[in-house]
């Protein structure tokens, strides 16, 4: 498992940079791909030694299914200089990686190229991001475990889906329209695999085959990798992690009830990690976890509380979490009754200490007698 040394970009990028020239075809690089396993090549500049310029552009797994295979060119003819992404996105290597997924998100990309003045240094991809904010321990997610939600609340309960003898071709531009990285695959009414952007690229692409033919069933990975909807964001990563892949299928019961991209660890852990903790009114049993939240380590937090007065906040929370704990008492129940001001009939409308003592003397009275009543042991209705 990682160690977080450092926050910064400069720790987690990738410095073997994979650089083609702009005349490199989609097969070439298709085959890169596959047999470097990476997800994006950088593009050079065309007339290096006359400028300063040195990387023009990137190309990434998405830019070979949305620029090439859904819409119908030929691989073989297609070079890099046609389907580059240019200006590049860039982040310097001293930026905290919160600025990278920050980034990363408001771009919509995976990938960000490292750069320092002219020289290009590196790149980081969104894998990188997950080694940080989810996997490295002591990092954001870790130091949070006993607050987090589980994947429950982190899933998409949308599943775009593909028939498995639908074409090549028809799975590209429907990921393509969606803005998807992954469709499931379904067979007689069930999912039976998944297919993703780098199939396209590492299965077809690269043995230049024809998308117009080859149908999803040949392509999909099967059987389908899932993780139960109770598990968390940690264990998922560590589930793509293992595997390599980018996205899982959330089952509860055996059957799928969602998708889970390795988007959502990144965007869901960054809110595992503030820098402040501000939670709305809390009323019910989240108290138990508004309060293990604001004990972990961040520098403030803030909260509303309704109470009768700034002593009974105290009181008001104790009651709350002993709802989350489900240990009520008979002592926490009087409190509760006297806190309302209405367990005997009684509302004060003057003071609210005079109001307040008079409540809870009705209710320290009254309590035991319904308590006896509750218990079967009174004679009379209290």
């Amino acid at each position: 498992m990682t160690t977080v040394s450092g926050q910064h970009v400069s720790d987690y990028m990738h410095r073997q940079l994979e650089v083609v020239p702009q005349d490199t075809s989609v097969v070439t690089v298709a085959t890169q791909m596959r047999t470097r396993s990476v997800g994006s090549v950088l593009i050079e500049c065309f007339d290096r030694p006359h400028n300063d310029c040195r990387i023009a552009g990137i190309v990434t797994e998405t830019d070979l299914v949305a620029k090439v295979l859904a819409p119908g060119r030929v691989p073989s003819r297609t070079s890099m200089a046609d389907i580059m992404s240019s200006p590049l996105i860039t982040i310097a290597p001293t930026r905290p990686m919160v600025d990278a997924s920050h980034l990363m998100q408001s771009k919509n990309v995976r990938h960000l190229v490292v750069t320092e003045g002219t020289d290009v240094l590196g790149i980081i991809s969104i894998r990188d991001l997950v080694r940080h904010f989810v996997d490295a321990d002591g990092g954001p997610v870790q130091a949070l475990t006993n607050v987090y939600r589980p994947l429950s609340v982190l899933m998409k309960t949308a599943i775009e889906t593909i028939g498995s003898d639908e074409t090549a071709l028809e799975a590209a531009q429907r990921m393509a329209d969606k803005h998807i990285g992954a469709l499931f695959v379904m067979e007689a009414e069930e999912l039976v695999g998944i297919i993703t952007e780098g199939d396209l690229v590492r299965k077809l692409l690269a043995y230049q085959l024809d998308p117009q033919t080859l149908r999803v069933g040949a392509l999909m990975n099967s059987p389908l990798l899932d993780i139960d909807i109770n598990r968390t964001i940690r264990d998922a990563s560590e589930r793509m992690s293992a595997k390599r892949i980018r996205h899982l299928a959330v089952t509860e019961h055996e059957k799928v009830v969602g998708v889970l991209s390795i988007r959502d660890l990144v965007k869901n852990s960054l809110r595992m990690r503030p820098d402040r903790i501000i939670v709305g009114e809390v009323r019910d049993s989240s108290a138990l976890d508004m309060l293990q939240a604001m004990n972990t380590g961040h520098d403030g937090s803030m909260t509303t509380v309704h109470a009768n007065s700034t002593d009974d906040v105290i009181k008001r929370l104790e009651v709350l979490v002993l709802m989350a704990l489900d240990l009520p008492t008979w002592d926490a129940v009087a409190e509760m009754a006297a806190l309302s001001r209405a367990m005997g009939g009684y509302h004060i409308p003057i003071d609210n200490n005079v109001g307040l003592d008079v409540g809870r003397k009705v209710a320290v009275f009254s309590w035991p007698k319904y308590q006896e009543y509750f218990n079967g042991t009174a004679k009379v209705r209290p």
